[in-house]
Formats: C-alpha cells, structure tokens, sequence
C-alpha cells in the first residue's frame, strides 16, 4: 500500500508517548519517534506524573531531575540526543490521578482540567519551535484523547502497540481508546491481529510491526564482550529468557519440561510479578530468576543463552503482541525457541524460530536446537534480524505518513 521510494522529511511531528524519554525499557513509539527525527523535526511530549506519582517516587531520578518542570508557566522543553537524532522532549507539569474516579462528573472534570494543562503547555512549545499543523501521533497514550484539539495537526494518528488489558488501564482506556481510534486520521498497529481488532474502528489501518536494535544485540556473537554476572555458574545448556515474567508465560510448559530435563537450567531474566509464578516453578533447583538488568547489558546476558525462548501462551492477549525480544534474540544469533502464542507472528520466522505447540514439542525443539546449531544458522537468524531494524521500521512508518498527508 506504501510506495517505498517516497520519504518524509523536513516535517515537524509532535508525538504523545505513553513511554517516558528516559525510561529504562525500549519502546517502539519512543524508537520510531528518534528514527522519524533524523529527517524531520519531532517534539517528543512526555507521558505526565502525576501527583500521587511525585509523592510515590519522589526519591527517583525521574522525579527529581523533573521538578522543575511540574510547576505551570514553565517551557518543560528539553533538546535531546537519542541515538544519534536530535529532538525536542516536552516535560509536563503535575496532573491530578483519576484513574480511580468512577465515569462521570469528577473524572470528567478532572480530566477536562489535566488536559488543559497538557494542552497549554503543549500550545507554547509548538509556537515557541515555530511549529503549525504538525503531524499527531498518539503512542498508546490512551489517557489523553483530547490532546489533539490543541494540536490542530494536517494528520492526526494513533499508534497501537498492545492491548489493554491490566485492570488499572482498562477502567477508562478500554473507551478512551476507542474514541482515539474513531477521530483520528489513521490508527497504525504493530501486529497483523491488532490491525484486525481495530480495523472496524477505523478503516485507516496499517501495519508496522515491532523491530530491534540490530547492533546492540549482536554483541552476544563478539569474543569482546564479557559474561554477564548472572550467568557465574550457572550449569549448561541454559535456556533463557528475559524480560517481564508474568501472566502470559505458560508456566505449566515450563514445570513440565525442566521438572523432566533437571539436567537444563532454565533462566528467567527480568523483572517478575510473583503473583503468577506458580509456587512449584519457583522450588525447582534449575530455575534461577535474575530479576531486571538494564537493557545495556542485555547482550551480555543473551550471550549466555545456549538456546532463548518464548514461552507465551497463546490467547486473546498474546496473539496480538509482537514481542521485541523475537528480534533482538535472532540478532544475538541465538536458536529460539517459542510457543505458538502467535502463528500471524511466527510464521514471519518459522525458517529461523523453532515452534512448539505444547510441553512435549517444546522440549523436543529445544533439544533440536542445541544439537543442530552451527555457524551457518547463527548466520542465517543474524541476517534476518539485519532485516529488520528500528531504522528499516522508522522508514516504513514514514511512508505511511507520506502517503496519507498527499492523499
């Protein structure tokens, strides 16, 4: 639908992003705002805290470093390097909570007030930076829809990287999202079943899926690079994964398989809500969880991995997530191994991944793994994730732009 040799540049876009600057995870809206500013100007608004946020965190880097900015009447605005871009960060000032308020009177008076700050602060940046009828884009901060009225942009878009789905965000993004997704210009999504969910909401849909950072995560194939600490000790093979351990792994797989193969370690690397982890995963003696490592050294941790998987189980939720760590683990030149949580995903990269439909496949797969890996394979999963990097995906997203602003 996009014609790859159109470019958008010289523009100016402001992005709403649910995901803060200076957050220690990598989001796509945040990666594909830094791959649009090397060709255009991009005014970066930062997800606001709000007041129970500064007295909850107040002892954060985040919260310090951003007092300054929580109070009305100041610019809030930030330059910024980010990886090699050059864009503008806005600060907001400190809102009042209302998730907790039921629908209807005070939340909506609350909110028409959290916007209006928003809103102000917004207004002054663009005339500051000399920026009228830029392009809008709403990064899955579904809080805000209202925003955009004082945007006033030539296009207005809503970028969905996920489903809604923890209780908290539920209460009034389930709504708000879809109010979002009905006023705007185009709603770009970063998984084909996403594109299906919210196509009846805006018959603009597009597709860009997720991507990863190509040169970071092939450090796990360079001599150079040292074993992270975590890994000491630890008994091989080690079958890894990092990132959030939570609701969508398959943790009954997971009993099933390293209860049997105890001659595996199972190593679960990131942060962890323990609510889900059934007790007996937690006293198996080969299942070690690291808990959360920056993503600076992820590559050092990926470089102990004799094989990665994803263990998500496939459902509602799963099967519209495209994970970033499908990538980034391929760029590292790791075997992978994964349910089927998403087959509209994996068939992408059914020739590099191996997939498994239960416990006994997964178990089987892995073993397949760790005996068939060879230079030639480390290669070919290499090459693919060369493929397909945040610039390859900030280059498509573009186009998308270019051809609904001519259109």
């Amino acid at each position: 639908m996009t014609n790859t040799s159109v470019m958008l540049e010289n523009k100016d876009i402001v992005v709403l992003g649910l995901t803060r600057s200076d957050a220690h995870v990598i989001a796509a809206g945040f990666k594909i705002s830094t791959e649009l500013a090397r060709k255009n100007r991009v005014l970066y608004v930062d997800h606001p805290y709000n007041l129970l946020d500064i007295i909850k965190e107040r002892k954060t880097t985040g919260v310090k470093r951003r007092i300054k900015w929580f109070f009305p009447f100041v610019s809030g605005l930030e330059p910024k390097i980010c990886d090699g871009a050059s864009m503008t960060i806005l600060h907001l000032p400190a809102v009042f909570p209302t998730n907790a308020l039921p629908v209807g009177g005070f939340y909506n008076l609350f909110s028409k007030i959290n916007h209006i700050m928003i809103g102000l602060r917004v207004k002054r940046a663009m005339k500051k930076l000399g920026m009228i009828k830029p392009i809008y884009i709403n990064c899955f901060d579904f809080y805000y829809p209202e925003v955009v009225n004082w945007v006033r942009p030539s296009l207005s878009v809503y970028f969905c990287v996920d489903q809604i789905t923890k209780d908290y965000s539920a209460k009034h993004g389930l709504r708000l999202e879809k109010e979002i997704m009905v006023s705007s210009d185009l709603v770009i999504n970063t998984s084909d079943a996403l594109f299906d969910r919210n196509l009846p909401f805006n018959r603009n849909c597009e597709v860009v899926h997720n991507a990863a950072d190509y040169d970071h995560f092939k450090m796990a194939q360079e001599d150079s690079l040292p074993l992270h600490s975590s890994m000491t000790g630890l008994k091989h093979p080690v079958i890894g994964y990092y990132g959030l351990v939570e609701r969508r792994s398959d943790f009954n797989v997971l009993i099933n398989v390293f209860k049997k193969r105890n001659d595996w370690t199972l190593l679960l690397a990131g942060p962890v809500q323990w609510q889900w982890v059934p007790d007996e995963l937690k006293k198996m003696p080969n299942v070690v969880f690291t808990g959360k490592w920056p993503y600076s050294e992820l590559p050092s941790i990926l470089k102990g991995f004799d094989v990665a998987i994803i263990p998500y189980k496939r459902d509602g939720v799963s099967e519209t997530i495209f994970p970033l760590k499908l990538y980034e683990y391929l760029g590292g030149g790791k075997p992978v191994v994964s349910l089927n949580f998403s087959p509209s995903v994996l068939n992408r990269v059914k020739d590099v991944v191996y997939i498994a439909e239960d416990a006994l496949e997964f178990e089987k797969k892995i073993e397949l793994a760790l005996n068939e890996d060879s230079q030639v394979l480390i290669e070919k999963r290499m090459n693919i994730a060369a493929e397909n990097t945040w610039a390859n995906r900030g280059e498509r997203f573009g186009n998308i732009l270019y051809k609904y602003l001519v259109d």
